[in-house]
This record gives structure tokens, sequence and C-alpha cells, in this order.
């Protein structure tokens, strides 16, 4: 149980270290005012059912409308992005099991292969590329380390 609260602990320092900086004092360009589109009544009234005995509901969709969107995948972004971040994870993880092993008796292409993989599942936790890489390291560490 100790060794689990540790690796939490490290794993959620590293991934607050990671974070990067992105506020400067650098002069910042005004920026102008651009008009906002507005919904009109008849946008509304096609938007909304309107019925003197109901409350408002959202419009159902037409059946041609169902058929154009049958099967759309939403969260695919999502997906794409947890396997970029994972990949990370998993090249950072790799380089640095490979850096410290490399040259010695330790190092073997299964073990190369199981930090790769800690570090995929870690880096999918990340929440940018350089976060990915540090959680993705960190866990492939502590898994090779403990032997998840």
């Amino acid at each position: 149980m100790q060794k689990l609260k540790q690796t939490g602990i490290a794993l959620i320092v590293a991934g607050l270290l990671s974070a990067n900086a992105w506020a400067s004092e650098a002069a910042v360009e005004p920026v102008t005012a651009q008009p906002v589109a507005a919904f009109t009544d008849a946008d509304l009234n096609a938007l909304f059912e309107q019925e003197a005995d109901k409350p408002m509901q959202l419009a159902a969709l037409s059946g041609q409308e169902m058929r154009e969107t049958e099967g759309a995948i939403v969260w695919k972004p999502y997906l794409i992005g947890a396997g970029v971040r994972g990949a990370w994870g998993g090249a950072a993880s790799g380089i640095r099991y490979a850096v410290s092993h490399a040259g010695t008796p330790q190092w073997s292409i299964r073990d190369q292969g199981r930090a790769i993989g800690y570090g995929f599942a870690g880096g999918v936790a990340g929440w940018n590329r350089w976060s990915a890489a540090t959680i993705g390291t960190v866990v492939g560490a502590a898994g090779m380390r403990w032997g998840w």
C-alpha cells in the first residue's frame, strides 16, 4: 500500500511540474470587438417546440437528419489526442529505458517493449505533449521498477 501511495504522489507531482507556463508580460495588442451573431425569433421557434400545454422542449431531429448523422463519431478527436499523448509517453519511456540500460546485461527487447507500453498507458493521462512525456516516463519507470 505504501508503494501505491508513493507511486500516486510521484504521478501527481510529475503532472504538476510538467505543465507549461504560458503567461507572459509581453505587450499585448488590444482586441477589437467582433460582431456577435444573434438568434432571431424565427431561429428560436425552429429550435424549440412551443405548445401551450407542454413545457418548452428541444425539437427532435427529422428522419432525414437522423440518416445524415447516423454513425457519426463526435469523440474521434479525443481518441486521436489520447493516441498522440500515449505515443509521446511511450517514446519518452522507451528512450529513458534505452538510455539507462543500453549496453548492460539488464537490457532486453521484452523489457524495452514493456517500458514503452507502460509509458503509453501513462502518457494518455497527460493533458499536453510535455505532461504526457513526463507522466509516461514516470509510469514507465515505476512499472519497470515494481514490475506491474
